[in-house]
């Protein structure tokens, strides 16, 4: 939020406030900052704002996540490309130097992680669906995984990366 206050000779004064998820900002909580002075440590974290997905299939990859995913896209550069899915932005880099590293190449047949995606419990079947008729290869159909009360399906994006479609059951 961004507010002002003008002085008596006409100078303005801009205020900046950012919102962080500091527990003691939370209703109900103390307002004193923890005894060692910060106002927020690495476990006041509370969100993934965006995943980076390093590519080296771009343009590949971009078609999958905007035309098969069906994702929004929100920014498309030569060597980085955003798209919004829900809160969070999944993110796709070209591999190779970065701002601060050279993520260089990906040993053959592995996957750099894998993403997992709720959808609600009566749409995971036709997203098998969708999937299959858009040619993506399944890893696993959909199943009952009941140590973790999920119905899922796994299948692979162009770079290799599982990807889980899941719904709670």
């Amino acid at each position: 939020m961004v507010a002002h206050r003008e002085k008596a000779d006409g100078r303005v004064t801009l205020l900046l406030f950012f919102a962080i998820n500091h527990p003691s900002l939370h209703k109900g909580r103390p307002a004193n900052p923890p005894e060692n002075g910060t106002l927020m440590s690495l476990g006041d974290i509370r969100n993934l704002d965006y995943t980076v997905l390093l590519c080296t299939k771009l343009q590949e990859t971009k078609a999958f996540y905007r035309d098969v995913m069906g994702f929004t896209l929100v920014r498309d550069g030569e060597r980085w490309v955003e798209f919004q899915v829900g809160a969070a932005v999944l993110a796709l880099k070209l591999r190779g130097p970065g701002l601060a590293w050279d993520d260089g190449p990906l040993p053959a047949g592995s996957a750099a992680l894998q993403l997992a995606f709720r959808v609600a419990p009566r749409l995971l079947d036709g997203c098998h669906d969708t999937l299959k008729a858009k040619g993506v290869e399944i890893l696993s159909p959909p199943r009952d995984i009941p140590a973790y009360h999920h119905r899922a399906l796994f299948f692979r994006d162009p770079e290799g990366n599982v990807v889980e479609l899941y719904a709670e059951v």
